[in-house]
């Protein structure tokens, strides 16, 4: 690997169940660490899901041994699977490394009426013209204190108007 005039290209056979998939998560989760940039293939969907699944959980577990340290070994970003939603067959543990899954949710981040160009909008508007954003609050606040204290008043009325009703009494409404 730290030969610079050689380029390689390794394959890993074996028959069923004699531990490839165990053995390449360790060797990626290896280069991960060393921050060796690395493609995966496999012949099937299923086998690369679970490479991506296996690797995913090394890194976690790296994290939660060394939670002293605040920090993980490399960013989830760092970490990336691509292909056929339908072939790949993902479950939930692996879909936070899924491409689609990214760019679904950096469309909800940047949403026009959602998201984080809608913080952005206001944290500035506010930061720009506090004092005014800071009597708007205000009138708001005093708006919905006066609604409430109306309803109140309303409910006393009507709690009131039915308890002359039921003592027989007449209610004239003005």
């Amino acid at each position: 690997m730290h030969c610079n005039h050689k380029s390689s290209v390794e394959l890993i056979w074996g028959p069923p169940g004699t531990g490839k998939t165990k053995t390449v998560s360790i060797l990626l989760f290896n280069l991960l660490k060393m921050r060796c940039r690395t493609l995966v293939c496999a012949p099937t969907n299923v086998a690369i899901t679970e490479v991506a699944s296996r690797v995913l959980k090394l890194v976690k577990e790296s994290f939660e041994a060394d939670s002293g340290r605040d920090t993980l070994l490399c960013p989830l970003g760092d970490i990336l699977l691509f292909g056929n939603t339908e072939r790949l067959k993902l479950n939930a543990e692996v879909e936070e490394i899924y491409l689609d899954y990214r760019i679904k949710k950096l469309q909800e981040c940047f949403g026009q009426l959602t998201g984080w160009r809608h913080c952005f909008t206001s944290m500035s508007d506010f930061l720009e013209d506090c004092v005014s954003q800071y009597h708007i609050f205000l009138e708001n606040e005093l708006m919905k204190k006066r609604e409430k204290h109306n309803e109140n008043e309303i409910k006393e009325e009507e709690s009131t108007n039915r308890t002359d009703w039921s003592k027989g009494g007449k209610q004239v409404i003005s």
